[in-house]
């Protein structure tokens, strides 16, 4: 099982780095130059976007429990 978490983990890690890079303008991830990019882009966008919902949870969930 801990296998799984950690390809899991290094999956969300990747693709953080996959957008980063995209917004700061690399080359290499640039959909209009390599088509396959733009597939990549919107798992990863959405792969970030739900670990980011699921950090805002955490904080979230760890201020309220603090506050009681």
């Amino acid at each position: 099982m801990q296998g799984v978490l950690g390809v899991g983990a290094l999956l969300v890690v990747a693709c953080w780095v996959i957008v980063i890079l995209h917004r700061l303008g690399f080359d290499a991830f640039d959909p209009a130059r390599y088509s396959m990019m733009n597939a990549t882009l919107a798992i990863s966008y959405t792969i970030v976007g739900i670990s980011f919902c699921g950090i805002v949870v955490l904080v979230v969930d760890t201020l309220t429990r603090k506050a009681k």
